[in-house]
C-alpha cells in the first residue's frame, strides 16, 4: 500500500518492521546479534536507493516472494529467495 501510495516513509517503516520480525524468528542468538550490529549501516545503503520507485516495486516484489516461501516451508526455496533479494537492480 506504501509503494502504490508513493509514501517512502511509510514503505522504509514497513520493510523495517518485516526484516525486524524475520530476524526474530532466528533461533541462533549470535547470528542475530552480528546482523543487528551491521544492519544500520546496510539500511543507509538501502535508505539512497529507496527514493527509486522501481527500486521499491523490486524490492516488494522480492519480499512477498520471500514471504511465500516461508509460508510454503520449502527450505530451499527460501534459500534462494533470501540470496536473490538483496540483489537491486
Amino acid at each position: 500500500m506504501a509503494h502504490q501510495q508513493t509514501d517512502l516513509e511509510a514503505f522504509i517503516r514497513g520493510n523495517a518492521r518485516y526484516r525486524l520480525k524475520r530476524l526474530a524468528m532466528v533461533p541462533n542468538r549470535e547470528l542475530t546479534n552480528a546482523i543487528t550490529c551491521h544492519i544500520y549501516h546496510v539500511q543507509l545503503v538501502r535508505l539512497a536507493k529507496m527514493e527509486d520507485l522501481q527500486v521499491r516495486g523490486t524490492t516488494l516484489q522480492r519480499l512477498h516472494g520471500l514471504y511465500d516461501a516461508f509460508l510454503s516451508s520449502d527450505a530451499e526455496l527460501v534459500h534462494v529467495r533470501i540470496l536473490r533479494h538483496p540483489q537491486q537492480q
